[in-house]
């Protein structure tokens, strides 16, 4: 396998690595365990190319909103409350508050309708949007974007607990947590928005899957379009392609797996390695979802491409809390 130096300009050395699996693999993993990842979601949404903090009485736009979001650690969120804070993608953490546990997912959709349909509520000082049936609340980040905190049952007081520790780290500095700039900050509907110009057609969500590590292209037969995930791994990229049984091939000077899928076709291919907010090394797993195969590894190779680009600048999430609440 091809070092990233070797065919992608980027101030960020990459390692071509590990992934996740993909159709009857449907055992979920921890980076920390070493078991069988989780199965392959359709990819969905990137990062923007270009972005900075919204001026001033401005509306930020959605590139703006992602560039920013993206640049947020998630585990930084969660783990000053909680334990074992683990990585599950560069926008995505699961952590354990007692018996439960605590997901934290920066980039959700959150839109005029999904905020109408939950309760408005006051959390650490922050307005915050709850929606009890789904174990639910998210602060809203932008104009349409949010950070969602769920949790896997009993809602009630432990999703109050676990949002209490998010809206105060958020409060307390959010722009203190922003990454240093690197290939982490990078979004799927950023990275797939190299393939689609038309940026108003990207959706942060493929289903239940959804933040900055999921994008889907919002055309065509649901179950026929083109989707991006972002996910992390431990495994190897050679272990990856043995489980997957699918051809591997060779996109853009780098591995890649093509794995038939029906009607449909779903690649793999690593991005880059991180240190996932030291819980790593891990790897960045993409997985490119189309209507065909041809179609599929088009994707896979503009999305490798993409990646080797520095992200956009920053803003400050700050400012997008107080958009939010508006």
């Amino acid at each position: 396998m091809r070092e990233p130096t070797e065919h992608r300009a980027s101030t960020w050395a990459r390692v071509l690595t590990a992934g996740l699996l993909l159709g009857a693999l449907s055992a979920c993993t921890d980076p920390d365990d070493g078991t069988d990842p989780p199965p392959s979601p359709a990819p969905t949404s990137t990062e923007a190319t270009t972005g900075t903090s919204p001026d001033p009485g401005t509306e930020p736009s959605v590139d703006e909103v992602r560039a920013t979001l993206g640049a947020l650690a998630p585990c930084g969120l969660v783990s000053p409350g909680t334990t074992s804070a683990s990585p599950r993608g560069p926008h995505t953490c699961e952590a354990q508050l007692g018996d439960t546990r605590v997901r934290v997912t920066v980039g959700v959709p959150l839109d005029d309708e999904a905020r109408s349909a939950a309760e408005v509520e006051d959390v650490a000082g922050l307005t915050a949007y709850t929606v009890a049936d789904r174990c639910r609340t998210v602060f809203p980040a932008g104009p349409a974007h949010g950070i969602a905190v769920e949790i896997g049952g009993g809602c009630g007081p432990a999703l109050q607990e676990a949002a209490t520790i998010v809206g105060t780290s958020l409060g307390a500095d959010a722009d203190a947590r922003l990454r240093d700039p690197g290939p982490d900050s990078l979004t799927a509907c950023g990275l797939l928005s190299a393939t689609e110009a038309d940026s108003s057609l990207l959706v942060d969500a493929v289903g239940t899957s959804e933040g900055l590590d999921h994008c889907e292209v919002a055309t065509g037969a649901v179950l026929a379009r083109t989707t991006l995930s972002l996910d992390y791994t431990p495994m190897s990229f050679d272990e990856l392609v043995r489980r997957l049984d699918g051809d591997r091939v060779t996109l853009a000077g780098q591995d890649a797996v093509v794995v038939p899928d029906g009607q449909t076709c779903f690649v793999h291919t690593y991005l880059w390695e991180s240190d996932a907010e030291g819980r790593g090394p891990l790897r960045t797993d993409a997985v490119v979802h189309a209507e065909t195969c041809r179609e599929a590894q088009r994707v896979t190779a503009t999305v490798i491409e993409a990646a080797g680009r520095e992200p956009a600048p920053a803003g400050s999430v700050a400012e997008l809390l107080v958009v939010g609440a508006e």
